[in-house]
């Protein structure tokens, strides 16, 4: 019996709220924005944190860009003073003898290169050098100006064209 009458109860909750849908949803209403009200206070504060968090991202983003820029100077300043050091130590040096510096330039079909690359080497202020000129292989008049260039400290090497120097 009493599951009949709470079925006969709830078949009329259900034709009250068709009959007056506007209380109902009125209700719904209400308790929604009484939840809202007590959320927003919290809501508030959460988004304050978030903004707060994004602005202390945003400053660690920047200090991390600025230490890397600082740790970029700070490589190249070495770099610097690693040469300036060599170079003050090649000022002072003093050689016993005077070794023979190879210079090996390799070329191929650079026949108006050439000249400009030999006048650098013999324009060097020292002096006990060598040029060695590797032709892999040139069609255009190349091996005939080395033959002119050719002489003591200038040697000419011609070699059939395998693509390995140039």
């Amino acid at each position: 019996m009493s599951d009949l009458l709470e079925g006969w109860r709830h078949r009329a909750k259900l034709w009250v709220a068709r009959r007056d849908p506007w209380r109902h949803k009125a209700k719904l209403w209400v308790a929604r924005r009484d939840r809202d009200e007590q959320l927003s206070p919290r809501v508030a504060a959460l988004e304050g944190t978030v903004a707060s968090l994004a602005a202390e991202v945003h400053r660690a983003e920047d200090a991390a860009a600025r230490l890397a820029a600082l740790e970029q100077a700070v490589a190249d300043h070495g770099r610097q003073l690693h040469v300036r050091a060599v170079m003050d130590w090649v000022e002072r040096a003093t050689l016993r003898g005077a070794p023979l510096v190879s210079v090996v330039l390799p070329t191929r079909d650079r026949r108006d290169l050439l000249s400009r690359a030999i006048e650098s080497v013999q324009k060097q202020s020292y002096r006990n050098w060598e040029l060695l000129i590797v032709d892999d292989g040139s069609v255009a008049g190349t091996a005939e100006f080395l033959a002119g260039v050719a002489g003591d400290r200038v040697r000419c090497f011609h070699q059939a064209l395998i693509n390995i120097l140039c």
